[in-house]
């Protein structure tokens, strides 16, 4: 078996005929509709509306496509939810998982910027707010389960709403 992770499904859209093994499958990550959130902190990836229609393209060819809701960034991810399974629902994906992000407690100065970057994108600092909110883990921060739950349990109730399998990807969350 193979998964075929990326950010731009368009490619696949492409090529998928060429590949004859059914024992595949493509996977989106996309953790947002908001299309200025997605220009700042991937910046050159295609926007979610892009991957969205491509994923389209892929299961009205009769493919099968999920998207991965990773990283889960708390507390954003929780407002961002409904929107976006909604969207993933209409393109026809048939399931989707969450998995939450996890901060280096060390970083190199490189990485801390990039942090900083994303500041004005995601409306407040990561870093800053996981090292307060959140458990300290071997070499993280990360959120500890009943925090996790938020997305979680909103994410059982739109897979229902929308008749998509979800899939817990969280340590200790399955």
């Amino acid at each position: 078996p193979v998964q075929i992770l990326t950010k731009n499904p368009g490619i696949l859209a492409d090529y998928i005929s060429d590949f004859d093994n059914p024992n595949w499958s493509i996977a989106c990550s996309l953790i947002s509709m908001d299309e200025k959130m997605i220009r700042g902190i991937e910046p050159g990836a295609p926007l979610p509306k892009e991957r969205l229609a491509a994923i389209k393209k892929i299961t009205d060819m009769g493919y099968h496509a999920m998207v991965k809701v990773q990283p889960a960034i708390l507390p954003r991810i929780v407002a961002d939810l409904p929107e976006l399974i909604r969207n993933v629902a209409e393109s026809g994906a048939w399931a989707f998982n969450t998995e939450g992000l996890k901060v280096r407690i060390s970083m190199t100065k490189k990485e801390q910027t990039l942090f900083d970057e994303m500041i004005p994108f995601i409306g407040y600092d990561i870093r800053s707010f996981y090292r307060q909110h959140f458990i300290q883990t071997d070499s993280d921060y990360e959120p500890n389960i009943s925090s996790r739950m938020k997305y979680i349990e909103l994410a059982i109730e739109l897979a229902k709403q929308y008749n998509l399998k979800y899939f817990v990807a969280d340590n200790g969350c399955g």
